[in-house]
């Protein structure tokens, strides 16, 4: 515990930083946590038997810059990506497991590129940094409150075969906390719309956030990893930080365009 907020102290303010300051060091980051992302996940998925996913690191990368140029190259990428993995699959030694390593280095690239590529989109938007503050401070109160709601209270198992720990007590809290932060957070960081919008914002936020840890630890329990690395200590890996954001930075893009 103390490891987990000892993180939580040091990385938070760093981040709210560099999303204040914006482009182009919002981008720095993200490139990063692309490469650090797509870096574990590959390095995951070799657990579970999988070889050569190399390309799922350039490829995520790719994605998230086209966020920060605000240009849709996304098909251009997309195709690019899927000439090239395809292409590798000819230079192989081997073609045992070639289906899975293709695959998983797409679904790879996706996860973890689109996601950031829509995080540095939503920056780029009208009050694009008070919504991203937003969408963070939510993710995060809706994981710490399952977190803390489920070790108090937490009785009945929410996904037994996919996360033994999660609880639908915990589940419930992490919702309700969702809720009121993004009431508060609509208040405080005067957002162009009503405070009743907010708290559906956070409703749907607070779900999308928790939906997204459960598939997160589904492709972990898929290969008997307990976290996806050891880069963050008390929390684990990037992916094991980045799994609700990754539904988060999505959805919540489309609701602010949907609500403009």
């Amino acid at each position: 515990m103390v490891a987990r907020l000892t993180s939580a102290v040091v990385a938070l303010p760093f981040l709210a930083m560099v999303i204040w300051f914006g482009l182009p060091w919002l981008t720095i980051l993200a490139v990063v946590m692309a490469a650090l992302g797509s870096w574990e996940l590959a390095r995951l998925a070799s657990q579970g038997g999988a070889k050569s996913l190399f390309l799922m690191v350039p490829w995520a990368i790719a994605l998230t810059l086209n966020g920060h140029f605000r240009a849709d190259h996304t098909l251009l990428i997309l195709g690019a990506g899927l000439l090239m993995s395809l292409t590798w699959l000819l230079l192989r030694k081997t073609q045992e497991g070639a289906l899975t390593n293709w695959a998983l280095t797409v679904g790879g690239a996706l996860y973890i590129g689109l996601p950031l590529s829509f995080g540095l989109l939503l920056r780029s938007q009208e009050q694009g940094r008070e919504w991203l503050f937003f969408v963070v401070m939510v993710t995060f109160v809706t994981d710490a409150g399952a977190y803390f709601t489920g070790r108090l209270v937490g009785r009945r198992p929410l996904a037994p075969t996919i996360s033994p720990n999660k609880t639908w007590e915990g589940a419930l809290g992490g919702f309700a906390v969702a809720v009121m932060a993004a009431v508060g957070a609509t208040f405080f960081f005067l957002l162009p719309i009503p405070l009743w919008l907010g708290a559906l914002f956070g409703a749907a936020l607070g779900i999308a956030g928790q939906i997204g840890d459960l598939a997160q630890s589904a492709l972990k329990r898929a290969v008997g990893a307990k976290e996806a690395g050891r880069l963050i200590p008390g929390h684990g890996g990037f992916l094991d930080r980045f799994d609700s954001a990754a539904f988060t930075l999505v959805l919540i893009f489309y609701l602010v365009r949907w609500a403009a």
